[in-house]
């Protein structure tokens, strides 16, 4: 980000669009063991998603 002037709201938005989905999407993190965010999301969402998707099944 430091790398970048920003002229108006619409190029800033879309800058800092990139780079949320290079972050989020394509960049490893440590914290992670080595996944992206993205990945690690699914893999915590993962068992859920069975419950979350059946229509009989009550969330909460």
């Amino acid at each position: 980000m430091n790398e970048h002037i920003f002229g108006n709201l619409a190029g800033t938005r879309n800058i800092i669009g990139t780079w949320r989905t290079g972050c989020n999407k394509q960049r490893p993190q440590t914290s992670l063991g080595g996944l992206t965010s993205t990945a690690a999301l699914v893999l915590t969402a993962a068992p859920f998603l069975p419950r979350l998707c059946s229509t009989k099944a009550p969330l909460g």
